[in-house]
């Protein structure tokens, strides 16, 4: 498990490059108000690129993979005990950017359905 640095410091739009599974990945991220949702664009140095919505607690490239074909990339909320909603300021903040191998998403799906299946 790697976490991404993200800050978004109060723009809708930023670039980073990273080094997660040995790819170079390169991020661009954006900020759509009308939906109020972070996208972003991904491209590895090969050429291969994924758009992803950002949604919390989700394998975010999953079957349509190109990119990272050993791992996936998530969001999960890092700050513990408050609910909050990933939101234009709280990316890089109260929200994580994490990459995982491919059995840490294995893992992290089955933790997440344990979860649900308690919590009904």
């Amino acid at each position: 498990m790697v976490e991404i640095p993200i800050e978004t410091n109060g723009v809708a739009y930023m670039t980073e490059s990273v080094n997660v599974g040995g790819v170079s990945l390169s991020i661009r991220l954006l900020w759509n108000g009308r939906d109020s949702r972070w996208y972003a664009d991904l491209e590895s140095v090969d050429g291969k690129n994924d758009g992803v919505a950002f949604m919390v607690n989700t394998p975010l490239l999953s079957s349509k993979n190109k990119c990272l074909v050993d791992g996936d990339l998530v969001i999960v909320q890092s700050v513990t005990g408050v609910k909050a909603t990933l939101g234009f300021d709280n990316l890089g903040k109260e929200f994580s950017l994490i990459y995982l191998t491919k059995a840490e998403v294995d893992e992290f799906v089955e933790a997440l359905l344990s979860m649900n299946a308690e919590a009904v």
